[in-house]
């Protein structure tokens, strides 16, 4: 599988410090997108404020279906709910709505047959695809 790498949007606006610092010191977040039948799917998944200014989260690479529906159906939802971990005291809870891009370009096929993400570094961690979530 491969895809034309696109820079995802950016969000918007000026954020109020307490919702960057959700978005910076979250350890999970709910992935919402939708099937084909247009029902909504969610899922548990890591958040990462991308350095680009949008909102990244991965999927591995044996379960590939987050970032097909994200790549058919590009209207993606992250509710920010539970701050579990993030020594956060009683943050806001944050709904993001927005398009999703699949930025997948990097993977290529291993000897096996299987697909690999390039690392900058060995041991840096396990193929993944990652998506980027822009609001508005």
């Amino acid at each position: 599988m491969e895809s034309v790498a696109r820079p995802a949007p950016r969000l918007g606006g000026v954020l109020p410090a307490e919702v960057r610092q959700v978005f910076e010191r979250s350890f999970v977040c709910e992935y919402t997108s939708l099937t084909r039948a247009g029902r909504p799917v969610t899922w548990p998944v890591t958040p990462y404020a991308g350095r680009d200014g949008t909102l990244d989260v991965t999927t591995g690479l044996s379960y590939p279906d987050k970032a097909e529906r994200a790549r058919r159906d590009p209207r993606v939802a992250l509710l920010y709910s539970d701050p579990a971990g993030s020594g956060l005291d009683r943050p806001p809870v944050v709904l993001v709505q927005g398009r999703a891009a699949v930025r997948d370009a990097d993977l290529r096929p291993t000897p096996t047959g299987t697909s690999a993400r390039r690392w900058p570094r060995p041991g840096a961690g396990s193929p993944t695809r990652r998506c980027s979530c822009s609001g508005g």
